[in-house]
């Protein structure tokens, strides 16, 4: 039948045409509706083929049929482009809208003209936090982004966000503000009106684009109203059951996207059905990453302020995210062969032996926490169990070209040892060893630890390089928007913090406060890592402390700028705080061995090893991490007590590199001051500066 339907709407640079009902099912925009809002200038499905297959072709106005009067609003602006919203029989995550700045408004353009006003397609703020921003918040789906066609909330906040990486001069500070503030008022009367639209798919984007920037963003008000909306976001997920698969028609839609994987029929090159299927796709994957993205937000702010997390990991029944190439298609076509290249393997038995099943892109998040946590278990009689005659999928399979998954499961086991912590301090931990640092029982750390290797082993080792010490200051020495060394850069970084904390737990955690805002918790954090006296600091066995050791090596070596696979600039604020953490440990590692060092070093050492000096050794193996060589045997006490000023100068200078988010400045001058009273206990000039 689709043989024989009419395609009028033709493409002027190739033999590809569209048909009007295929633009209907596409958007899910009756005829009425369309005529009445002035919206079928253009086939959607034509536009994107001529944007991804003809850049510089254009549909002429000729080719458009002719449609009946359009209604125009001759002065529209935010608060009547809600109203027609919600007035409209449409969907409302697809209805384009005027567009609006903060100076001015513009008329609903007419069918076959290009939308006026501020947001181009050459928007610096927009071209910024698509470059920038995006490849570590993979929350829009860049191929069916279209500025064209997105609402006026979600251009805001994209803006806002973008601002922070292009720097212009008037997209200020106070210009965030007063965006940040119209764009959370008009989007808060357009949920209540109806709770329900919580689940379109922009409104949950640009609410939690709006939290990151008001978490992140360095003003006490908007971080304040970042926390109501995650509160907010949490109730309404609860309300609406979108933390499972069952919700609204996500359902039909993850179920229709396995079916076709494993049909017959999807060699079968039917252009409108391919691209049906991927926007089914784009619909379920983005639907879902909004929710794996409020359990990150969630966990980051529990981690930074030693909050209860609100979101638990067992509410979340959606299997993870799929492969970032299959994410970032920007095509049906690449989509499609993105997603049958992921499902063949090297041996093409193993693929006749899954042929018969479905199998899903990792698998559900509790399937896979579970598959992290319980490996090959030992009976009770010490054998291996002997292992099913069907041979059982691999789960996590993919998870070597999915940085968003691997955060993801390294977050749930950071938040399952917080928990486990926070009991233990209760619990298992009696007055008399109340001082002992490591608090997790050998069990809990050996098998969360266990998890962390397993995932260490499918995921990609670190790469060279890709930045050299003259690009810090080069906003244009982005990577391609393609490319997820920055996500990655951001896994590892969280992976070795949780790895350390198992061992050394978060000092704001153990102590049971809780802060407000960030700059608090940065200079709370600060004062807990300060010298202490013997009689009331943490105890620290040999154990935990060659433990530590091995995991903050390769964390200096991520931070360093010389040698990171990221741009400082490109790196997030929450795994910037986590540098800062994992430096304050190594702070407190430098401390506790350089003392013993220098009283060491002031005998007759030369001739002994490394075991008989475990401090100097710790010592050494700290200052090379951060491109210091230090000898502590050949090296006098005076240059060994050096060592804590030069490590805190390294970690200053690494962390003035962050400079995108307001947080590299204040960790910065945290560390600063600590530099300042390390001069004055030492008598040394910093490094005879």
């Amino acid at each position: 039948m689709d043989g024989l339907t009419p395609r009028p709407f033709k493409c002027t640079s190739c033999d590809r045409a569209f048909t009007r009902q295929t633009t209907r099912d596409a958007t899910g925009i009756s005829l009425v509706t369309n005529v009445k809002l002035g919206l079928l200038g253009d086939s959607d499905l034509r536009k994107r083929h001529v944007e991804n297959c003809h850049v510089s072709s254009k549909v002429p106005a000729a080719a458009v049929p002719a449609v009946a009067p359009t209604m125009v609003l001759p002065n529209a602006n935010s608060e009547a482009w809600f109203d027609l919203l919600a007035a409209s029989a449409g969907p409302a995550d697809i209805l384009g809208g005027p567009y609006e700045s903060m100076q001015q408004t513009v008329p609903v353009p007419t069918p076959g003209e290009q939308r006026p006003g501020t947001f181009i397609l050459s928007d610096p703020c927009i071209d910024a936090f698509l470059t920038g921003f995006l490849p570590n918040f993979p929350l829009l789906h860049e191929g069916s982004f279209h500025v064209v066609s997105a609402q006026v909330p979600l251009l805001n906040v994209i803006r806002c966000i973008g601002s922070l990486y292009c720097q212009t001069a008037e997209h200020d500070e106070s210009w965030r503000k007063a965006t940040f503030q119209s764009t959370l008022q008009s989007l808060r009367n357009y949920v209540e009106q109806n709770r329900s639209r919580h689940q379109e798919t922009w409104v949950l984007q640009t609410f939690l684009l709006l939290e990151y920037l008001g978490l992140y963003g360095g003003d006490d008000w908007h971080f304040l109203q970042a926390q109501r909306i995650h509160r907010d976001l949490v109730d309404a997920i609860r309300m609406l059951q979108m933390t499972h698969t069952g919700s609204d028609e996500m359902n039909d839609a993850g179920s229709a996207m396995d079916a076709s994987i494993g049909d017959e029929d999807w060699e079968v090159n039917d252009a409108d059905s391919l691209e049906a299927r991927w926007q089914e796709f784009v619909k379920y994957e983005s639907r879902k990453r909004c929710i794996y993205i409020l359990y990150l937000l969630d966990s980051q702010l529990s981690i930074l302020c030693n909050v209860r997390p609100m979101l638990s990991s067992l509410e979340i029944k959606h299997d993870l995210p799929c492969c970032e190439d299959v994410w970032l298609a920007k095509s049906a076509e690449e989509w499609s062969t993105c997603q049958k290249r992921q499902f063949r393997s090297f041996d093409d038995h193993d693929d006749q032996a899954y042929s018969y099943e479905t199998p899903p892109s990792q698998g559900l998040f509790y399937e896979a926490s579970q598959t992290l946590l319980q490996q090959p278990q030992q009976s009770e009689k010490g054998e291996q169990q002997q292992p099913q005659k069907q041979k059982q999928p691999r789960k996590l399979r993919l998870l070597w070209a999915s940085p968003f998954a691997a955060v993801i499961l390294v977050m749930q086991l950071q938040m399952m040892a917080r928990e486990l912590t926070h009991a233990s301090c209760l619990l298992e931990r009696p007055k008399a060893q109340r001082r002992s640092l490591s608090v997790l029982t050998d069990k809990q750390h050996a098998q969360i630890s266990q998890a962390l290797r397993a995932i260490a082993e499918l995921v990609p080792r670190n790469q060279k390089p890709v930045f050299s010490l003259f690009d810090f200051h080069r906003m244009d020495a982005f990577p391609d928007s393609g490319s997820s060394a920055p996500l990655w850069h951001s896994f590892w970084l969280l992976w070795y913090y949780t790895s350390i904390t198992l061992s050394h737990p978060d000092s704001l955690l153990v102590s049971g406060i809780v802060e407000s805002n960030l700059p608090l918790a940065i200079a709370t954090a600060g004062h807990l890592a300060t010298p202490r006296s013997k009689e009331k600091r943490d105890i620290y066995e040999d154990r935990d402390v060659f433990r530590i050791l091995n995991d903050l090596e390769l964390a200096l070596e991520i931070l360093n700028p010389t040698k990171s696979t990221t741009h400082p600039s490109l790196e997030s604020p929450f795994t910037s705080l986590l540098g800062f953490k994992i430096c304050l440990v190594g702070w407190r590692l430098v401390r506790l061995t350089m003392i013993e060092a220098c009283s060491s070093s002031s005998h007759n050492t030369k001739h002994r090893s490394a075991r008989s000096r475990p401090c100097a050794f710790v010592l050494d193996a700290i200052m090379s991490g951060i491109g210091n060589q230090l000898d502590s045997e050949m090296q006098p006490p005076r240059e060994i007590a050096r060592s804590e000023v030069g490590f805190l100068e390294w970690v200053v200078a690494t962390l003035k590199t962050r400079t995108t988010w307001p947080v590299g400045k204040w960790v910065a001058a945290v560390m600063e001051e600590n530099v300042q009273k390390a001069v004055e206990a030492y008598g040394v000039s910093g490094l005879d500066k």
